[in-house]
């Protein structure tokens, strides 16, 4: 935790050290608890922004794939390569 809430903790435990030491553990335990949602919250963003990437690039190859073949096929290929995502 920061030094305003440890010094803030000492000040109001009236020189006990078990009260003073009772209020930082809670302070710790308030922060650690604010990393986990924290980390949870990155990690849903993170396989968000992943499965978005995946799908711009699933894209891309269908338009590297329809210019590698002749105008007559492109529909199908373009067909081939929207099923693949699916």
């Amino acid at each position: 935790s920061d030094t305003g809430s440890v010094e803030s903790c000492i000040a109001s435990s009236g020189g006990n050290a078990e009260v003073a030491l009772q209020c930082i553990s809670d302070n710790v335990q308030t922060v650690t608890t604010d990393l986990k949602s924290l980390a949870a919250g990155v990690d849903i963003f993170f396989l968000i922004f992943a499965a978005s990437v995946m799908f711009f690039m699933q894209g891309g190859f269908a338009m590297l794939c329809a210019g590698c073949v002749q105008k007559k096929n492109v529909q199908n290929t373009i067909m081939k390569n929207l099923l693949d995502s699916c």
